[in-house]
């Protein structure tokens, strides 16, 4: 995948997730205590909105490098709607896989898939991409945020 299609699609992602995580901040009430004129959730909001704008400006540059690529080659870059259709599908069933298996069996799966679909060949590297990921995802989400993850059915 080209820089320009991954800025695309990445973009895209990451915009689409800041955008709702910034519906959701908007509905919840959070307070930081007696007298405070903010909210506890007025940092994530102004970060989820500074996210959103990052991401706007990926896509934007990628849909232009794509463009001027077009001019330069006379037909449109790589851009393969079924491999984005693909991998918008891989997210969606990483999301229910989340939900309904936890955390690690779903990691151990969809990690993989994204891995060969999007181009790693060896086995090594898939095993270490997806080590990598579920490592460091862990890590943010369960150790630095301290938000619960269901790691297995069940638990």
């Amino acid at each position: 995948m080209r820089r320009s299609t991954g800025d695309i699609a990445g973009g895209l992602v990451l915009a689409i997730a800041a955008v709702a995580l910034l519906i959701y901040t908007a509905g919840a009430d959070y307070q930081m205590g007696e007298g405070s004129a903010y909210d506890a959730a007025l940092m994530p909001r102004i970060w989820l909105i500074v996210a959103a704008a990052c991401a706007g400006t990926m896509v934007v540059r990628g849909a232009a490098e794509t463009l001027l690529a077009s001019v330069d080659t006379g037909r449109l870059a790589d851009i393969s709607p079924a491999r984005f259709a693909l991998a918008v599908g891989l997210t969606a069933a990483f999301i229910a896989a989340f939900v309904w298996l936890g955390y690690w069996p779903a990691m151990l799966v969809i990690v993989p898939l994204f891995s060969v679909v999007f181009g790693y060949r060896r086995p090594l590297a898939v095993a270490a991409t997806t080590v990598g990921f579920a490592a460091i995802t862990w890590v943010v989400f369960a150790e630095i945020l301290n938000v619960r993850m269901m790691p297995w059915p069940g638990a």
